[in-house]
């Protein structure tokens, strides 16, 4: 049985309709005989706290997997089976900023103080729209699975993994620092768009709203 923690941390209130689609997460899990699905959420006001204390305690009570999901994301319950499926260290579905243009919040370059590339960072706007896995060098948070073990090897190696990386010029937020700490250990983070996510805002943004935006902007 492969036993997963949805993380959950909340710097403000949760929009109910998150709160629908993690109740219905855990219902439809408990059908299923090879999956044991615990919803944790962690308040609190400094977000790479929350992860960092959230990744401790999966670890600690033995988690395979960690789901993150933020506060403000709308998802079908079968998103959790997509992504184990995947059977990858590290995979992210497709998550979109809830302002037009609606940029995905997936990288195909975060080279920030890697060797020689430092400071590249390109986000992957052109992506495959496809049901085929493809690589990213970074991503947000929104709803990504990995397992336990990388959390662990971080935290063991690498100390506070999700500090913000920061130069005199850029700061990044808890989740591409994350990213970066992850490669540097030779994780490779995946991504998979067959999932369908919206982030709530005042409309739903999914792939059709980021697509359409961007065939307007041309």
């Amino acid at each position: 049985m492969k036993r997963i923690m949805v993380a959950v941390p909340c710097r403000e209130q949760m929009d109910v309709e998150t709160v629908k689609c993690l109740q219905k997460l855990e219902k439809d899990m408990r059908l299923r005989k090879d999956l044991e699905v615990d919803v944790e959420f962690l308040v609190g006001t400094i977000i790479h706290d929350m992860r960092h204390k959230l990744a401790e305690r999966a670890i600690e009570n033995n988690y395979d997997y960690v789901l993150w999901v933020d506060s403000d994301m709308i998802f079908d319950s079968d998103v959790l089976v997509d992504l184990l499926n995947d059977d990858k260290d590290i995979v992210t579905a497709v998550c979109f900023m809830r302002k037009a243009p609606y940029d995905p919040c997936i990288y195909s370059k975060m080279r920030m103080g890697l060797g020689t590339d430092e400071n590249e960072i390109e986000k992957y706007h052109d992506y495959p729209r496809d049901n085929g896995l493809f690589e990213v060098e970074a991503c947000g948070f929104a709803m990504i699975l990995m397992k336990t073990k990388v959390l662990k090897q971080l935290l063991d190696t690498s100390g506070h993994i999700f500090f913000p990386v920061k130069t005199p010029n850029l700061a990044l937020g808890e989740d591409l620092s994350f990213c970066i700490r992850a490669r540097r250990q030779g994780f490779r983070i995946w991504c998979d768009p067959k999932p369908k996510i919206g982030h709530i805002g005042k409309m739903f943004v999914d792939a059709n709203s980021y697509w359409t935006m961007k065939e307007m902007t041309k």
